[in-house]
């Protein structure tokens, strides 16, 4: 298997698609998706911090592709474990395959960003070399601290979109591996939240990426452990938007929230179903429906619907069946009602005919 190259780890042709449900060539797709986030993330890495120096620049261009695989390293072994507890039925290797990739597409948006960004960067006004080990309140270090702090919000913002891209890309490749729609949006909300604390963490501790104005550019820092992500971020959002940067945040918790809650929340699928001796025939036949795990049949129209036990994930299914009117809703209801009845929920399943 040749290399991957960024614009088909971005497309997710067929191919690509049938390669990573057979499990063939992984390894050649693994190696394709790191060096997409080397050189992607690399390339952003010079626009984050040219601003300061050549010196910063060449640090965060090392620094971010490392940010990205560390966050990938830290996550696959939870994300795979998550994968199992929501029923994706990803193997282990394709859960791999799939944080790589979501992370490859995300780094080679930031690549394909990074010329703007210089050129925005180098547009904004330059630090002023004589504040250099000043104090970070004095009155001669808060102009060059302004500019940085609207292009620390610039590059969060960008970074954020292309992480948006990554994960759109994500969610089509686990739809178009099987898995359902549910499924998939759990494992993705999952995946999403852990990597969203860990990357958060990870970027702080490996800072500074961007740098400040006041200080040397530097590889790293005596306060690693000192402060947040989320702490610096407020600040630098108060520096930019003013009083208006606390509405900003409320905004934006809430857009995680509804995001959140849109994602876990019940949902209905319409199928059509085919009743056979253990349970439901779903979509033909691919998917099956244990009478056991029906949990009650209702009517809404013409519709019927089957609300389905919580699983290990703690979310109902629901499945809707359409009739042509509600006459047949009823008798389908009914039908359903009494063959679901004939189970004896005895401790082996057994059936009562």
């Amino acid at each position: 298997m040749s290399f991957v190259g960024p614009a088909a780890l971005c497309r997710l042709d067929d191919a690509l698609l049938a390669r990573i449900r057979r499990g063939e060539g992984l390894p050649r797709l693994v190696a394709s998706a790191i060096v997409t986030i080397v050189f992607g993330a690399g390339a952003y890495g010079v626009a984050f911090g040219i601003w300061r120096g050549s010196k910063q620049a060449v640090f965060s261009a090392l620094k971010l592709p490392t940010l990205l695989l560390a966050i990938a390293a830290s996550t696959i072994g939870l994300g795979a474990m998550l994968a199992i507890l929501l029923r994706s039925k990803l193997a282990v290797r394709q859960t791999v395959v799939c944080i790589l990739l979501s992370l490859a597409v995300t780094a080679a948006v930031l690549g394909a960003a990074a010329p703007a960004s210089i050129l925005l960067v180098e547009s904004a006004p330059l630090p002023d070399p004589s504040i250099v080990g000043l104090a970070i309140t004095d009155p001669r270090a808060q102009p060059s601290l302004e500019v940085a702090r609207g292009l620390l919000v610039l590059h969060v913002a960008v970074v954020a979109f292309a992480g948006m891209a990554g994960v759109i890309r994500l969610r089509a490749l686990l739809t178009r591996l099987g898995l359902g729609p549910r499924v998939a949006r759990r494992v993705l909300v999952a995946w999403m939240a852990t990597q969203f604390f860990c990357g958060a963490e990870l970027s702080w501790v490996m800072r500074p990426f961007f740098g400040r104005p006041h200080l040397p550019e530097t590889l790293s820092c005596d306060d690693l452990l000192k402060g947040s992500f989320f702490e610096e971020l407020a600040t630098a959002a108060r520096s930019a938007f003013g009083p208006f940067a606390p509405l900003l945040l409320v905004a934006s918790v809430l857009v995680v929230a509804g995001v959140l809650a849109g994602a876990l929340r019940e949902r209905s699928e319409r199928v059509t179903i085919a009743i056979g001796e253990g349970g439901l025939l779903v979509d033909g036949g691919p998917r099956t429906v244990a009478w056991q795990a029906i949990e009650t049949i209702t009517l809404s129209g013409r519709d019927v619907r089957l609300v389905l036990r919580a699983d290990e994930s703690f979310v109902r299914d629901v499945l809707t069946v359409a009739c042509d009117d509600e006459e047949g809703a009823v008798g389908l209801a009914r039908r359903l009602d009494e063959e679901r009845s004939r189970v004896r929920e005895g401790p082996f399943r057994t059936s009562a005919r």
